[in-house]
């Protein structure tokens, strides 16, 4: 494949590259926005040419703008929603029906007590560190996790019992 052109778009902020057959028959036309990670995908596939098209490519570059972030209470609620089916998915393990049934058998006599309030005290300590983790976001002194997964990822592990 040859290297054919490289053009930028000035009404959006994006290159395009075109690579050609030895006939001339177009194999490849691949258009990259201003996004970091585009940028690093035009390099790459430009290869031992991309040194020769960093200037466009740093023009380019210069007019990514990130995206906001959703706002905090939008990030909290996608949060929230995942602890809670962590929550309910560790019940399920058990064969509860949620985190309400499980920990509601702490409460009465029964054969799965015990099951209960390991789950209640477990539960509890989840959303104890959670509140803990949002304070320090909200204060800033902490950042938002990456994702609900790496949240997930901070909560002590369920110990069931015997």
């Amino acid at each position: 494949m040859i290297l054919k052109q490289v053009i930028r778009y000035t009404n959006t902020d994006a290159i395009e590259a075109t690579w050609v057959d030895e006939n001339d028959v177009v194999i490849k036309c691949q258009a990259y926005s201003n996004d970091p990670e585009q940028m690093a995908m035009l390099r790459a596939d430009l290869g031992a040419d991309a040194a020769q098209y960093e200037p466009l490519i740093a023009e380019v570059e210069a007019t990514y703008v990130p995206p906001e972030p959703p706002p905090l209470d939008e990030q909290i609620a996608v949060f929230d929603a995942a602890l809670v089916a962590h929550l309910d998915a560790t019940a399920r393990q058990r064969r509860y029906d949620n985190r309400v049934t499980c920990a509601l058998r702490a409460g009465y006599p029964s054969p799965f007590r015990a099951e209960g309030i390991a789950f209640a005290v477990w539960m509890d300590q989840c959303n104890a560190l959670a509140y803990k983790l949002l304070a320090e976001i909200v204060a800033g002194t902490r950042q938002m996790p990456e994702s609900p997964q790496a949240l997930i990822a901070r909560m002590p592990a369920m110990v069931w019992p015997s």
